[in-house]
């Protein structure tokens, strides 16, 4: 499969924008199956340049995402965040669009959640690290302090594992 390995994936722009259409096409679909392995191909498409992340983007997948970060099935929401990183992890341009489109919300929403798992309270804490990461510009100082009460519940989190250890 191209996307598995983004070295391989063809130049062919007509054939990366319908492909990207199509796949935006099946968050339609009612089969959380479906809109799991949309999100983890198009997380790992966004991953590969900065085209690529430009044409998630542009085919409007990022709302997706969000709502899949709302979803009460941890596979969805794991799925929205290893995509929101792949989109982000081209810099703070793509980084300052996911915060604009409302990502911080959902995301300390999964933090305070006590139904939040341990793999998807480490995703939200590592997403957290791609927010704050240095860059220029530097992260909005309004978005360091959303975060910060979150942060310090995954803090607090991780010390009350080691103390029950």
């Amino acid at each position: 499969m191209y996307l598995e390995n983004n070295d391989n994936c063809p130049d062919d722009e007509i054939l990366q924008n319908d492909m990207v259409s199509i796949l935006v096409k099946c968050f339609d679909s009612e089969n959380l199956e479906i809109k799991k392995e949309v999100t983890n191909a198009l997380g790992i498409f966004a991953n590969g340049t900065e085209k690529q992340a430009n044409m998630v983007i542009q085919y409007n997948a990022i709302p997706h995402f969000l709502d899949l970060l709302s979803s009460d099935k941890e596979e969805l929401q794991r799925a929205a965040i290893l995509a929101f990183m792949g989109i982000m992890g081209h810099g703070p341009k793509f980084r300052d669009y996911c915060i604009k489109t409302g990502l911080v919300e959902p995301l300390i929403n999964l933090v305070e959640d006590s139904e939040s798992s341990i793999d998807v309270l480490y995703d939200c804490a590592v997403m957290m690290y791609y927010i704050c990461q240095e860059g220029n510009p530097i992260v909005p100082h309004e978005t360091v302090v959303k975060i910060l009460p979150a942060l310090k519940t995954l803090i607090e989190l991780k010390s009350d594992n080691e103390k029950s250890e």
